[in-house]
């Protein structure tokens, strides 16, 4: 993305693709999704400016098909990367990432919870704004249209290995992650197995597990679905976004049937 908004010619030429394709297949439209403006490892300053000009290229091309962009959930992020004047003019929907708010790395070697809702009591300066209602203040502080704004939810679980089982609250330290424990079919196993201890925390409004051999999940259930879809209500936002439809439980593993944690927001969704 970086690449490909550094000068007009080649932003142009995307453009003049995008609305081929579009045609060509029938699409309603097109999800950009930079993760992140001004935030990666190769960041300018300039990338704040040069994508709103992307943006306006590109909905100038495409016309009345559907221009979405993805942003970030962290406001550490949001504040500096996006301008939000032209995502209010260019932009149908703005899909918000409301997760990896805690991601495990060596300046961080600490579970958390990836997608919380609230923040907890203990949480404060730059911590307590890691959770998804002080994404959505920020974004709506900044000026971005409730009618625009899309609540995200994961259904992805992030998984650590504890240092040791003795420590497993929130920011106990961890040794590493654990990746390929992401989707809901398989954490859900872990989550009906005696072995591990299911945790619900009623400030986050958001659930983990763990067990005697060091492992520590943050995960999506129902119950946090339903805070998550009910505080979208609430706040009157344009809808909800999903990432991603894989990492449910495609195969129904669980015993709730194919898709429980997206047949979960559908059915609330449509709720009037």
């Amino acid at each position: 993305m970086k690449l490909q908004t550094s000068n007009g010619f080649l932003m142009k030429t995307f453009a003049h693709d995008v609305k081929h394709m579009l045609h060509t297949y029938g699409f309603q439209g097109i999800d950009i999704d930079w993760e992140f403006p001004v935030w990666s490892h190769d960041a300018k300053k300039t990338d704040k400016q040069q994508f709103a000009q992307f943006l306006e290229i590109l909905k100038t091309k495409i016309g009345n098909h559907k221009l979405s962009v993805a942003v970030s959930g962290p406001p550490t992020i949001s504040r500096v990367a996006y301008d939000v004047g032209a995502l209010r003019k260019y932009a149908d929907m703005v899909q918000i990432m409301n997760y990896d708010f805690h991601v495990f790395n060596k300046l961080n070697p600490l579970v958390g919870f990836n997608a919380p809702l609230h923040k907890m009591r203990a949480e404060v300066s730059v911590l307590g704004e890691m959770n998804s209602q002080s994404s959505m203040e920020t974004w709506l502080d900044m000026g971005l249209p409730k009618n625009i704004s899309y609540f995200g939810i994961p259904t992805y679980a992030r998984a650590y290995q504890l240092l040791t089982h003795y420590l497993h609250k929130p920011y106990s330290p961890a040794i590493r992650s654990r990746p390929e424990l992401s989707n809901y079919e398989d954490v859900c196993l872990f989550a009906d197995v005696g072995y591990y201890t299911n945790v619900w925390n009623h400030n986050a409004q958001a659930p983990y597990l763990y067990g005697n051999d060091g492992l520590w999940v943050s995960y999506e259930n129902e119950r946090s679905i339903l805070a998550k879809m009910a505080f979208a209500r609430k706040w009157g936002v344009g809808g909800v976004m999903v990432f991603s439809i894989g990492s449910d439980d495609v195969h129904g593993k669980c015993g709730y049937g194919k898709y429980p944690l997206l047949t979960k927001i559908s059915k609330l969704a449509k709720e009037n």
